[in-house]
């Protein structure tokens, strides 16, 4: 089973050098198929939340230990998973606000180039986040409108 489409979503796309991380976001194409997906993330098989649940925010951390990064945090850090159907803005704003959270875990008292507070660097990351899922739903939703013509 393949999603509709796949991409990364950056936490700060003005500075991916200094802040590389992102979460892939997966759309399916409908909310069986996504829950399927929610299923495979999650370490609760039986997880009853995945029997109503919208969309889902999966995080993992992943280092690496090849020579010369001695335990370095790689930037892939989860998974936004949606179904184009259900995929409305409140559903999309708070996956989003799961990543930003899990973000402010990993960076906890770095700051980002323009923000004062934690408060600040959450909202601004849930505010980049949406946009560029948005971005790419809006376009899916507008070829498959072209598409079905």
């Amino acid at each position: 089973m393949k999603p509709l489409i796949r991409f990364k979503v950056y936490v700060d796309p003005r500075d991916k050098k200094r802040l590389p991380f992102y979460f892939w976001c997966t759309i399916w194409k409908n909310v069986v198929q996504a829950r399927a997906r929610m299923l495979e993330l999650d370490a609760n098989k039986d997880n009853p939340a995945v029997k109503t649940a919208a969309g889902a925010c999966y995080s993992w951390t992943v280092k690496s230990y090849k020579p010369g990064h001695n335990g370095d945090l790689k930037p892939e850090l989860g998974e936004i998973v949606l179904a184009e159907s259900w995929a409305g803005n409140s559903t999309i704003c708070h996956e989003c606000a799961h990543a930003a959270f899990r973000l402010g875990e990993l960076i906890a008292g770095e700051k980002m180039e323009d923000e004062q507070t934690e408060e600040e660097r959450h909202c601004l990351t849930v505010g980049y986040m949406t946009r560029q899922i948005v971005k790419r739903l809006i376009a899916l939703r507008e070829r498959t409108k072209c598409q079905s013509k």
